[in-house]
């Protein structure tokens, strides 16, 4: 967790706006729904965005009460190959029906809950969480 987080950190410490930290940790959570309620709790009057990669998207609706996590915060979809483009016909594209907001240029986005952005026109990256969880244990 700490590499991950100090990862994380190195990746976004050109953003202020942007706070990498582990309080899951301190929370006892393990699932999105129970982080965002508490971070919610916490922080009342935040805005919060659930970024995600497009290659969960399909995974999205076996998550525990997947249903109730765009009332929370906002969803971004980061492309991320080989699924860039899988949100259209997905039951979470489904669930933000008219919501569905593609980022491409500049502009000013509305970061209510139940919006879900689909970042288009960036950088792609392959790595994901599972893949760095794999390669860790197989270096251990």
């Amino acid at each position: 967790l700490a590499q991950r987080v100090a990862w994380c950190q190195n990746l976004t410490h050109a953003h202020p706006r942007i706070i990498v930290t582990d309080i899951e940790k301190s929370l006892g959570s393990f699932r999105t729904i129970t982080t965002l309620k508490a971070l919610r709790r916490r922080f009342d009057g935040t805005d919060f965005i659930f970024l995600m990669g497009s290659d969960l998207v399909p995974q999205f609706p076996r998550w525990a009460r997947w249903r109730q996590i765009p009332d929370q915060a906002a969803i971004a979809v980061v492309p991320r190959p080989p699924a860039l483009d899988n949100i259209r016909f997905s039951r979470l594209g489904a669930l933000a029906g008219g919501r569905q907001i593609r980022v491409g240029g500049s502009g000013l986005a509305v970061l209510n809950p139940g919006n879900l952005f689909q970042i288009r026109n960036g950088p792609t990256n392959p790595l994901s969480s599972t893949m760095i969880r794999n390669q860790l244990k197989t270096n251990i």
